[in-house]
This record gives structure tokens, sequence and C-alpha cells, in this order.
């Protein structure tokens, strides 16, 4: 008996011992990442003044998922709060106190969003600037536009904060942080993208859901999910949206119902923000997953 429990604390302690070689592992690994500079390409562009680019920078803000995270105030959140995982809040944006626009150029707020480098040349945190990198010049514009005409919200600093197992996930890319490193900048934006029904305009639009369906549109995992959460669609015709018909698909982005009456959870699908598509954004992001190859469930 004795020996057993001399063996029982000999693989317990070597256990506790790789747990915790694993913690400092983690933490190198992530506060070289988060302290790492990059030296990203500086952005100029014209930022409009006009009521309608305001007003269509507010749309991009929109449909891109900027409010649901930053706030319809523009004011910032908390994203999520998982003891073990981490707190991450996202940035109030105004011209507030604590705010971005406060002290960011233009265009240190355009390199942020295209690039996620800060002006001191570390990334932005969780941020999916590697959906944005491609966005026209036009568009970067109007988005500015609109941040700097949002009335300023004064907020408290906030500190971001990633947990032992948060640093864990970071370390194997389960959970993302350090948005610059995934971002090509190499990419060359176009200086506008006209709206149009065609699969080019489509992808343009629809790289607003690789964060949770992945590069391939083939879904998975959602990043950083837990134990219930759903799991994201595959958006080939390799999934379910090969029986479905444009009209369904506008149904199910406009109001959650899919053809077999399933009710999609807004918290994870956000389709309130997609209500807002005009009808040819969504025609164009169904002729553009038309266009795809069909995937199997998480093929990339």
């Amino acid at each position: 008996m004795k020996k057993i429990l001399q063996w029982l604390g000999i693989i317990l302690g070597g256990l506790a011992a790789i747990i915790l070689l694993v913690i400092m592992a983690a933490m190198v690994n992530t506060n070289d990442r988060m302290n790492r500079t990059y030296d990203a390409p500086q952005v100029t562009i014209t930022i409009p003044t006009d009521k309608a680019s305001i007003e269509m920078g507010e749309h991009f803000a929109t449909i891109r998922g900027c409010l649901s995270c930053h706030g319809e105030n523009l004011g910032g959140t908390l994203l999520f709060d998982v003891g073990p995982i981490g707190t991450i809040y996202s940035d109030n944006l105004t011209e507030g106190e604590n705010g971005v626009a406060s002290t960011y150029t233009d265009a240190e707020i355009a390199r942020a969003i295209r690039y996620g480098v800060r002006p001191d040349g570390t990334s932005v945190l969780v941020m999916p600037s590697n959906e944005m990198t491609g966005i026209s010049d036009e568009e970067l514009g109007q988005l500015i536009a609109f941040i700097r005409s949002v009335p300023p919200v004064d907020t408290e600093p906030v500190t971001q904060r990633f947990a032992p197992l948060g640093r864990v996930l970071v370390m194997f890319n389960a959970l993302p942080s350090a948005t610059a490193e995934i971002v090509d900048f190499d990419t060359v934006a176009p200086a506008s993208m006209p709206p149009a029904v065609t699969a080019e305009y489509g992808e343009y639009i629809a790289i607003s859901c690789i964060g949770c369906h992945n590069p391939a549109y083939s879904g998975g995992p959602l990043p950083g999910a837990q134990e219930g959460d759903p799991l994201a669609r595959n958006l080939t015709p390799g999934g379910s949206l090969a029986a479905w018909s444009l009209e369904q698909f506008k149904t199910a982005l406009r109001t959650g119902a899919t053809p077999s009456g399933y009710v999609l959870n807004n918290e994870f699908m956000p389709w309130g923000i997609y209500s807002e598509m005009t009808d040819t954004e969504v025609e164009a992001i169904w002729q553009f997953l038309q266009s795809l190859p069909a995937r199997e469930f998480g093929e990339q």
C-alpha cells in the first residue's frame, strides 16, 4: 500500500510539474507575441465629411460587426469574462476619455483597422483585422468618418487579462490574440468596391464570416468555444445550404429562421446584424457561396 501511495505521489507530482512547465511556456510565448512589434505599412486615405459617406460608414460598421463588439456607441464592451481563460474588453473607439480616436490620427486608426497594428507597433488583441485588410480605401475612409462623428464616450482604463488556461489556448492558436501575426501586410486593397450582385462583391462582403466559418467557409467549432456552443455551419455547396434557395437564404440572414424551422441563435450567428444588409449585398454573398467548391464539414 505504501509503495502504491509513493507511486501515486510521483505520478501526481510529475503531472503537476508538466502542467507548470506548460503554463510557464505559455506565459513566455504569449508575452513575446503580445509585445512583438510589426513594421506594417502606413495608410494614407481621404476621410470624407459628407452625410452620405458617414451613413455608409455606419452601415459597414454594422454589417461587419464593429458595433456588435465595440457597442452601439462605440464606447467599448466586455467581450468575454471566463475565469480560467481571461477577461477581454473591446476598445473605446470614440474621442472621449480613454478613447482610441482621442489620441490616434486618422492614419493610425486606418493602420489599426487594416493591419491590426497600434501606433507603437504592437498588435491589437482579438480584433479581426485580418478580415479588414482587403476593404477598399473608400470604405475605410467612410468607417473612420463614422467613428469621428460618434459622440465622445468617457470610460475608465481597462486591462486585458489572459488567465493561465487562456494563455495555453493562445499558445496553441486555439484562441485569437495578437491579430497582426495573421495579417498579410502585402495585401493590396482596392480604391473602391462598387456594390454589385457578383461573386466578387459577395466575397468582399463575406470576408467578415471567416472568423467563425473559417477561410474555406466549411464551418467547424467557434474560436474559444465552450462545451455546448453550436458549431459554425458549412456554407459551401457541400453543406446544408446546397438545398436552400436564395429566398430561404435571405430569410435566414434577416430573421434567423432556417428552412427546417430551426431558429439560429443570434448570440453565435448574429443575423440581427446581417438583417441590415441590402438585397445587393445578400444576393452577392449567395452568388459567392454558390461559386465555392463543395467541401466536407471543417475541410480546409
